[in-house]
């Protein structure tokens, strides 16, 4: 948050647990289609997109009767209006760390 002081602790787990180490912050701006309500629309078939979900906030720290709620992930949104054809959506983040995995949700 803008002017909010942010205090940052670098330590081992234990006493004894003294040691080198490598410290970095990285800032990022948030993607403008970062909440349910600023979802980027797709105006027509096929698309396709590559992206980043890097600096995306929490999607579901409020309830809202649109947008679900409930899950504390970290993603940017879409929409689209159906046209009465069989749509397939498909989605894939190769990169993600061991032991996370990446979701698609449709509202």
């Amino acid at each position: 948050e803008r002017g909010e002081s942010y205090y940052i602790l670098l330590a081992g787990e234990l006493f004894t647990a003294a040691g080198e180490y490598s410290f970095s912050v990285t800032e990022y701006e948030i993607p403008q289609n970062d909440d349910c309500k600023n979802a980027s629309v797709i105006e027509s078939f096929p698309f396709s997109q590559r992206g980043t979900t890097i600096g995306a906030t929490p999607d579901f720290d409020l309830f809202d009767d649109r947008c679900g709620g409930g899950l504390d992930s970290r993603g940017i949104w879409y929409m689209f209006t159906g046209n009465d054809k069989v749509t397939t959506v498909s989605f894939s983040m190769p990169n993600l760390a061991y032991g996370t995995s990446s979701q698609l949700s449709l509202f």
